[in-house]
């Protein structure tokens, strides 16, 4: 018996000898009355959202991380090349092709 304060806690201490034997697997007792878990494949064929970025914003957060530069950083020609290229597409493995033909490794421009 262990007393803090007002409270009073008991604390058993079982010795293995006195549990049941124990192989270390867990076992249900019957499966009968439980429900299958109902199972539906994805309708969406991108589930996980990597093949399209959600908006323009995350998509120009991606490219400055591509770029590792704020893209205010750009001169004006880069920075409409960029908002041409997102408002043609949001594709994902299109726009990174495209930003890194824009900017290869290496070849950093600023405004």
């Amino acid at each position: 018996m262990f007393t803090s304060g007002v409270k009073t806690w008991l604390i058993a201490c079982l010795h293995r000898s006195r549990l049941p034997p124990h192989d270390g697997f867990v076992r249900l007792r019957s499966t009968d009355g439980i429900a299958p878990v109902p199972a539906r494949p994805f309708a969406d064929p991108d589930p996980f959202a990597e093949l399209t970025f959600a908006t323009p914003l995350k998509a120009r957060f991606a490219i400055s991380e591509e770029l590792r530069l704020p893209l205010g950083g750009l001169c004006e020609e880069d920075r409409a090349f960029i908002d041409a290229l997102l408002a043609r597409t949001l594709s994902r493995p299109e726009v990174m092709d495209e930003i890194r033909r824009r900017f290869p490794p290496g070849h950093r421009r600023s405004g």
